[in-house]
């Protein structure tokens, strides 16, 4: 018998984060927990929404592709990658339960929840041997970008995107300069846009009069198990030297950062709407940073999402 049953929704980054936060709220409130990772059969403008527990190799975690297990209490996180934040269950434990829990404490086991999540056998073959040498980038078009109207705290009007876009190239120059052999990984839901920047990459290079190297996966590298390429991209950008965020908000780099415990670059302080943008809510975990300022951004920035539930 679980004390709690999780079912996390949206896409990977979203799934996973709650599922580390999941794992700090029960661990502080001594309730054993059970996560159904495949709850639903959500599609997205992305892809699906449904990966295979097989996938991950995760330790101390009870963790299925289905509902049968017998619980006591469900635990609803209304907005994904929020509701079940630091900030979040900061403000529950300490304003609800009445616990003296630190916000050092919590992201503390954040982290070491995060660096808990590994690949499993099937996945971590196909990491490539050598991505430990190469810069990871993150990109992402399909649903991030807006022409009309759009959800400034995780998404981009196109003048915006192209703002974004240009730091990074800026920052991409300046590693191909500076290092003797460039080597980077991309990863992206969108192969036409991954090519997009690929090109442009290997124009700086020539420019430059560098050979830029670029990783990709052995061509065996298929699989139809349910998220499989999704998985494998995450885990690969978590072995990288660094991710650089080529978008103003994206749970999935964030996880892969964590998991990996290395440095996160984002851009979206180069745009109008940084103070709503909602990176302000992860951003403790990454940046040496000032505990109340830190406190204060991260709390301004969850305040219009919904506290997590237990019932």
């Amino acid at each position: 018998m679980f004390d709690i049953l999780f079912c996390p929704f949206n896409g990977l980054g979203d799934k996973f984060l709650d599922i580390i936060g999941a794992c700090v709220l029960c661990d502080l409130l001594n309730k054993k927990l059970h996560i159904n990772l495949n709850t639903n059969n959500q599609n997205f403008v992305f892809g699906s929404g449904r990966y295979d527990a097989s996938l991950f190799n995760i330790n101390n975690i009870s963790i299925s592709n289905n509902n049968d297990v017998k619980y006591n209490n469900i635990l609803i996180s209304e907005n994904p990658s929020v509701s079940l934040s630091p900030i979040k269950i900061f403000n529950y434990l300490n304003n609800e339960k009445k616990m003296n829990i630190s916000y050092e404490t919590i992201l503390h086991k954040f982290r070491e929840n995060a660096r808990n999540i590994k690949p499993s056998v099937d996945i971590e073959k196909y990491i490539p041997k050598d991505i430990h040498n190469a810069y990871g980038i993150h990109l992402r078009a399909t649903d991030k970008i807006f022409t009309n109207k759009g959800d400034a705290r995780h998404e981009t009007e196109a003048y915006a995107h192209n703002i974004i876009i240009t730091n990074l190239l800026n920052d991409i120059t300046n590693i191909i300069i500076n290092e003797d052999k460039p080597m980077f990984f991309l990863a992206s839901e969108d192969k036409q846009w991954k090519e997009n920047i690929k090109t442009k990459i290997i124009n700086i290079g020539n420019t430059c009069n560098k050979n830029i190297i670029f990783i990709n996966y052995s061509e065996d590298s298929l699989s139809n198990i349910e998220g499989f390429h999704s998985v494998l991209d995450l885990f690969s950008l978590s072995r990288c030297k660094r991710i650089y965020q080529g978008i103003k908000y994206s749970t999935y780099s964030i996880l892969a950062s964590l998991i990996g415990n290395i440095e996160l670059v984002n851009y979206a302080n180069h745009i109008n709407g940084y103070d709503m943008c909602i990176i302000h809510i992860w951003k403790p975990l990454f940046i040496p940073f000032i505990i109340t300022q830190n406190i204060e951004d991260a709390d301004y920035a969850a305040k219009p999402f919904t506290n997590l539930i237990i019932k």
